[in-house]
């Protein structure tokens, strides 16, 4: 991946931006790494503001900690398993959800952790002022790199919900989200 796409640790935990994009997951469980893909593609689309960064959490659970605090803004894009949900539906968790425990079914022991964390967060009294996690249903989560053909379609959709929350907690994104041509 881009060398620009992972920060110095040190000089993110100085220099915190406004609005943290999130990817979480299992890069190595084809659906479950659908975050990290979804960065990527994100990444090669748009050069960013200052105000906005991208981060690949992988499954660092309780790790996501320092990175989280005092963050006003984040928005996380994770794989879920929705009730009912088909392979590439996308549902949209709100920070009130996540800190009343009502996320999908965990696929992988991460997704506790991260409604732990932003719990965590609000005792502090660190947590985002809002945020979203962005959900998105699975097909396959055997061993691979590769994510589905119905997950990697969903990428336009995820695009246009990340842009309309980043517009929403930043007050508008003209300057933030330059197109890469």
């Amino acid at each position: 991946m881009d060398k620009s796409f992972f920060e110095n640790d040190l000089d993110f935990l100085q220099r915190k931006p406004e609005l943290l994009i999130l990817g979480i997951g299992n890069y190595l469980l084809k659906d479950e790494g659908v975050g990290i893909h979804f960065l990527k593609y994100f990444q090669k689309k748009y050069k960013l503001c200052k105000k906005v960064s991208l981060m690949e959490g992988g499954t660092l659970g309780l790790n996501f900690l320092p990175y989280l605090e005092g963050i006003p803004y984040l928005i996380v894009i994770d794989a879920a398993n929705i009730k009912n949900g088909k392979p590439g539906d996308i549902k949209v968790f709100s920070k009130e959800d996540i800190l009343s425990n009502r996320l999908p079914l965990k696929l992988s022991p991460h997704e506790v952790q991260f409604s732990e964390i932003i719990q965590l967060l609000e005792i502090k009294g660190k947590s985002p002022k809002d945020c979203v996690l962005i959900g998105i249903q699975v097909k396959d989560i055997s061993a691979g790199t590769d994510i589905s053909k119905e997950l990697k379609e969903t990428f336009p959709q995820i695009e246009s919900l990340v842009l309309k929350y980043a517009q929403k907690f930043l007050g508008g994104i003209s300057e933030c989200f330059q197109k890469n041509y």
